[in-house]
């Protein structure tokens, strides 16, 4: 149960920072999303919003990845598509409403630490497309 909670405010948080950014995204507006507990936030997240902001990378990084791993083995022209379609999705199915919750952090946030992170998570993306597309020919 309180795995669950905090798996619905990292998801929560990922959401909200494709939609509203960094700096409009609270802990207020996090738990009222998640529907999870007050109580919850510093329980799961006790080094505070930076820690939950971690979580919600490493979310957004797993969710691309995994996003990516499903066109494995396929044509490079395939994967390329596949890689547009994907942020083209987004895009569409928000309404324009949403774009990625990685680059929110990297151009909104004061922490070298959260940018850093935010670099790694792109680096992992892109050495994986890299990898597709070379498999894929």
């Amino acid at each position: 149960m309180a795995r669950d909670a905090r798996a619905r405010m990292v998801s929560s948080a990922a959401d909200l920072l494709a939609r509203r950014g960094l700096q409009a995204t609270s802990f207020s507006e996090i738990l009222e999303h998640s529907g999870a507990p007050r109580g919850s936030v510093y329980h799961h997240f006790p080094r505070g919003k930076e820690q939950l902001i971690d979580a919600a990378l490493d979310l957004a990084g797993a969710r691309a990845i995994d996003l990516l791993n499903r066109k494995a083995g396929a044509p490079a022209e395939e994967v390329a598509a596949w890689f547009l379609h994907i942020w083209r999705e987004v895009l569409i199915r928000s309404d324009f409403d949403a774009g990625c919750a990685v680059l929110a952090v990297t151009v909104s946030t004061n922490s070298e630490r959260l940018r850093e992170h935010a670099a790694r998570v792109f680096r992992e993306w892109r050495l994986r497309l890299a990898e597709l597309l070379e498999i894929g020919g």
